[in-house]
């Protein structure tokens, strides 16, 4: 009897090492496809340092005390940022005696990760400040890659006014008037009367914390998920286009709502440096669109008066560049490269110096 129950068991244990067998291989081939998936793009993509962290503040910011280098196929740029989240060596939240503080604000044309960090428009024109008037300048740099005018509006308003700037600067790119309307920047802000901007940090629930958690290991450690989740948001981002009203010739267009937010930004920044007693300029990176950089700018330079900023004008000395705009940009990359920097840098300490 007993060997018959032996019998009709020892199939049934077969089956269960059989099942647990093939899962075995099963799990074992996903790692290797997946393992294999992820090499061949760090292969064709070296796995950047990932710099950044979710703020309830801008929706994101750049992580403390890190250094390394950014690497890409035109360049290999080493970096450091200081405990307070900003490119740069260490700086005291008190400002010392006789130091005069500029502050630049922006997105990734201001944080400059493509070039050396003494090489970025920021340093260079804190050398250049020095030299024309005597003064202790100390830069700032505030920039952080990905941007809009809202996350900036907001960071200067919660860090940036904290450190005493004696002047602000902040340079617009074509693209901040889009990023202002992206799903995670709305949820950092309000328009009242749909022309006053209020800041609204999000609050974040335990279980939303342990996402993010989640993602930014994600994140952090593996190019397969960066480059899944970096085209599902193109896709949905192309998705999302919204009938837009054409402001000049030339391609320069925004919406409606761009245009509210956007100008409602640079009021209330304006309105701040006011409060401090500080300058406050303006500058527009040349994207290489004639046209569209030229209303672009003319756009800017008409605000100037009525929200009370100084614009400054890349736009023409770029284009007027005796070797032409395009030698002071990465070819691929797109943005900046030193020579870019160190012209724009020699345009806008001319102004600066000026205030200062």
């Amino acid at each position: 009897m007993l060997s018959n129950m032996a019998a009709i068991r020892y199939p049934v244990d077969m089956s269960v090492k059989n099942i647990l067998a093939t899962s075995a291989i099963f799990t074992a081939s996903v790692i290797m496809v997946f393992g294999f998936i992820e090499i061949t793009f760090r292969a064709l993509d070296p796995m950047p340092v990932d710099l950044w962290r979710f703020s309830p503040i801008t929706s994101w910011l750049p992580v403390s005390n890190v250094s390394g280098t950014y690497k890409r196929r035109e360049f290999a740029a080493r970096f450091e940022f200081n405990s307070l989240g900003l490119r740069g060596p260490e700086m005291e939240m008190k400002k010392p005696e006789g130091e005069v503080r500029v502050m630049f604000t922006g997105d990734s044309y201001t944080e400059a990760l493509q070039v050396e960090y003494d090489e970025g428009y920021v340093v260079v024109s804190e050398k250049l400040l020095k030299g024309k008037t005597g003064k202790h300048i100390r830069a700032v740099n505030m920039g952080v890659s990905g941007f809009g005018t809202v996350q900036s509006l907001a960071r200067f308003e919660s860090l940036g006014v904290s450190l005493a700037p004696d002047a602000l600067f902040h340079l617009v790119c074509s693209n901040d008037f889009a990023d202002n309307l992206r799903s995670k920047v709305r949820k950092i802000y309000r328009l009242n009367g749909g022309t006053e901007i209020e800041l609204t940090p999000v609050r974040v629930s335990f279980f939303t914390r342990q996402l993010i958690m989640v993602k930014d290991f994600l994140k952090h450690h593996f190019q397969l998920y960066r480059q899944v989740k970096w085209r599902w948001d193109r896709l949905l981002g192309k998705a999302g286009k919204k009938e837009r009203i054409v402001e000049g010739e030339g391609g320069f267009s925004l919406d409606e709502k761009e245009k509210r937010v956007f100008e409602s930004t640079l009021a209330k920044m304006s309105k701040v440096s006011a409060d401090l007693g500080i300058p406050f300029f303006v500058a527009y990176i040349p994207d290489k669109k004639r046209e569209k950089d030229r209303w672009a700018g003319e756009y800017l330079e008409s605000l100037a008066s009525r929200l009370k900023f100084v614009y400054i004008d890349l736009v023409t000395p770029f284009y007027e560049h005796p070797g032409g705009i395009d030698p002071l940009y990465y070819k691929i990359d797109g943005h900046w490269n030193a020579r870019g920097h160190k012209l724009a840098a020699e345009l806008i300490s001319e102004k600066l110096a000026e205030a200062l």
